[in-house]
C-alpha cells in the first residue's frame, strides 16, 4: 500500500581541505536527503527566492501539519540567528498514507462502491478520489 518511508534532512557542512590557510574549511549550502527505506541519498534543489545561505551546524525541525522543515541559525564565519522554511512536501509525500482497499478489485464498468481504509485521513466532507488508467482518469467525489 501507499507508506511513506523515513527521511533524514541535512542541510549545509563543512567542505573542502582544511590546512594553515584554511582551518575552518568551507561552508556548504546543500540539502541532502536519505530515504531510510530505499538507504538512497538525494540532492534536492532548493527553489525560491530567499535562499540560506552556506552554514554548518544549523538546526532543522520538521512541521509535520504543513510538510516544512524549520531551519534555524548555524556558522558561517560567525553565528547566525536567522530562520527559513524548506517546503518538502514533494519529498516526503502525503501526510496519510492508503492501508486497504474493499473490494480490492471490482468490474471493470466501475459503478461500484470502495471503501478506502488508512491512516490520518483528514475528517472533511469535501473528499476527491481519482481513478486514473491508460484511457484517462475520473474524478470521484467521496461520501
Amino acid at each position: 500500500m501507499a507508506i511513506p518511508t523515513w527521511k533524514v534532512f541535512a542541510f549545509g557542512g563543512i567542505e573542502g581541505p582544511l590546512d594553515e590557510t584554511n582551518r575552518q574549511g568551507t561552508p556548504c549550502g546543500d540539502m541532502s536527503v536519505l530515504d531510510a527505506g530505499l538507504l538512497r541519498w538525494s540532492h534536492p534543489d532548493a527553489a525560491g527566492l530567499d535562499k540560506p545561505c552556506s552554514r554548518a551546524d544549523t538546526v532543522l525541525a520538521y512541521d509535520s501539519k504543513f510538510s516544512r522543515l524549520i531551519l534555524f541559525g548555524g556558522w558561517a564565519n560567525e553565528w547566525l540567528a536567522d530562520v527559513f522554511t524548506l517546503d518538502v512536501a514533494h519529498v516526503v509525500g502525503p501526510p496519510y498514507a492508503i492501508m486497504n482497499l474493499h473490494p480490492y478489485i471490482g468490474p471493470i464498468t466501475g459503478n461500484a462502491p470502495l471503501q478506502i481504509t488508512g491512516i490520518d485521513f483528514i475528517n472533511t466532507a469535501d473528499v476527491v478520489i481519482r481513478f486514473s488508467s491508460k484511457g484517462g482518469t475520473i474524478d470521484v467525489r467521496g461520501d
